[in-house]
């Protein structure tokens, strides 16, 4: 990269002859043009014409990246950087110089390195003003006062092979994962975000070390933090009770209210992996370590002690919305035999109906399971299965891990039942309380209300399957074929304005909503500007 191919970037270069390229993108995913300036917390950095100045802020950048690396950050022009301190800080002993070739600027002082390994002993660590990093080996580094940049050990910004749409009858089409391109460039994004996204250092091969194909014990909740996504966009209301929630807070103005008429009411959204754990709330609730291992996505603090009060009214969010969308959602954790888990790509929720006249508010708490929990094998159809493809398309449909997909994400879908007894929170066997029925049937009698038909649609990442399970196909004394016991449990906790939007401006005025969209002039924030997960996709386990 250089200043002539039109892009801003800053060559920071170590003594030990290391050289790095900065590329700063807006909130946006737009690279920001030569001659724009962002301000520091002590001094405007240099610009093309300009020669390097006082930088202010320090930066860690621990460890030896590659040289010619780019390292991809984002700000907004005349943002600040939160950290104050003097100068840019390299590997130690290795102070940095900057030469400017356009300008850069770093959101609250963190960043990371494409392909870094862990901080060398006595490395620099930590950045100044409250934004320290603790690198953990394969997972995503911490950070305190609400800034930080997830590092992962050993991985590289990924491209997902081909860029491809979905489109729903001849609608916008709207880019997904394992579809739109990921670069460490990170091209122009659709909507811009609240807050400017961190970036991302992914992996393009599963790590090389090879475990027991099941842990031989399990993991401590603790232990399981050391895997947690640190997205720091995830908790920033995570202890403000709902009522007390803004909506303007974590919606933003939306482009265009929806796609269009549709037969179907359809909300869409984004989401990303928040946690693991071998909790289930549903089916063992307060009894932590109980369970096969999960990954839970939707609230963040969801674990064995969740009630429907706690779920509401605390906790983070890793969908569109963050915390306007408290309802925790999980699913058996994915293995990829090496012991890792394996986390996609990107996760989208679906929620419809064919009938906008009938379909009603989704009641706080209600719990329900769907797919195939307690048996050894299940027929593959519309509402349960696996398969290869990008969003809008399917082939070889499966109720077992496809392994021939190419060079296609492997994926899976869920769709929950619909029609609830309009009494009952949960059942004994978590399903008799709702039930199926064909999308253009009406409810019977003894399930008379009609609700949003929840579907979840999971993309992993291409590569070699063999050897990948679930973590219940193990569980229970089964001895199942890979992905046979594919379910997903979902815990209701939405905010009822949030819920009040997309409810009356997609599914009642039968709109067809993508990621985030209400029918409204307001959108639900976005995960950032790909709307994919942008971090390590396997992580070892405890």
């Amino acid at each position: 990269m250089s200043p002539s191919s039109g892009l801003a970037a800053l060559c920071v270069a170590f003594t030990a002859g290391l050289t790095l390229t900065l590329v700063v993108v807006d909130s946006s995913g737009q690279e920001l043009e030569d001659g724009q300036r962002i301000e520091t917390a002590s001094a405007p950095l240099a610009t093309e014409s300009s020669s390097a100045g006082d930088v202010g802020p320090s930066l860690d950048l621990p460890g030896a990246g590659n040289s010619g690396d780019p390292l991809v950050v984002r700000a907004d022009v005349g943002q600040s950087i939160g950290s104050a301190g003097g100068g840019l800080d390299g590997p130690a002993d290795s102070p940095a110089s900057i030469s400017a070739n356009g300008i850069t600027g770093l959101v609250d002082g963190s960043a990371r390195l494409p392909g870094q390994g862990p901080a060398p002993a006595g490395a620099a660590g930590e950045s100044t003003a409250g934004t320290a990093a603790e690198s953990t080996a394969g997972t995503a580094a911490q950070t305190t006062a609400g800034t930080a940049a997830e590092t992962t050990a050993g991985t590289a910004a990924q491209t997902t092979a081909g860029t491809a749409a979905e489109s729903t009858a001849g609608t916008a089409a709207e880019t997904t994962a394992g579809t739109a391109a990921k670069s460490n460039t990170t091209g122009a994004a659709a909507a811009p975000t609240t807050a400017a996204p961190t970036t991302k250092a992914p992996t393009t091969a599963a790590p090389t070390t090879s475990p027991p194909a099941a842990p031989a014990s399990k993991g401590t909740e603790a232990q399981f933090e050391a895997i947690r996504n640190r997205d720091p966009l995830f908790n920033r209301y995570e202890n403000v009770p709902a009522s007390q929630i803004s909506m303007d807070a974590l919606t933003i103005p939306a482009p265009v209210p929806d796609n269009g008429a549709h037969p179907d009411g359809n909300f869409r959204m984004a989401c990303n992996y928040s946690h693991f754990s071998y909790d289930d709330p549903i089916v063992f609730p307060g009894q932590p370590g109980k369970s096969h291992l999960h990954m839970f996505f939707g609230n963040t603090k969801v674990n064995a002690h969740t009630t429907t009060n706690s779920l509401v009214n605390s906790g983070g969010g890793s969908c569109n919305g963050f915390e306007l969308n408290r309802s925790g959602y999980w699913t058996p954790a994915l293995l990829d035999g090496k012991g890792n888990a394996v986390v996609p790509d990107q996760i989208i929720l679906y929620y419809k109906t064919k009938h906008p006249g009938e379909v009603q508010r989704m009641p706080q708490g209600l719990k329900m399971i769907a797919g195939n929990p307690t048996k050894e094998s299940f027929t593959a159809d519309y509402k349960l299965g696996w398969s290869c493809g990008p969003s809008g398309t399917s082939y070889n449909k499966s109720n077992r891990i496809p392994n021939n997909c190419g060079s296609d994400p492997v994926n899976f879908y869920i769709q929950f039942p619909f029609c609830w007894d309009g009494k009952n929170l949960d059942a004994p066997d978590h399903s008799s309380h709702m039930t199926y029925v064909n999308d253009n049937q009406s409810c019977p009698g003894s399930h008379p209300v009609r609700l949003p038909q929840i579907s979840i649609l999971v993309y992993f990442p291409a590569g070699n399957t063999n050897g990948w399970y679930l973590s219940s196909d193990r569980s229970n004394g089964f001895n199942t074929g890979p992905g046979a016991t594919l379910h997903a449990d979902w815990f209701g906790g939405w905010n009822d304005d949030a819920m009040d939007l997309w409810i009356n401006g997609c599914m009642k005025r039968a709109r067809n909503c993508s990621y985030g969209q209400t029918g409204t002039a307001r959108m639900f924030a976005r995960l950032n500007p790909l709307q994919t997960y942008q971090g390590n996709n396997f992580l070892p386990l405890p």
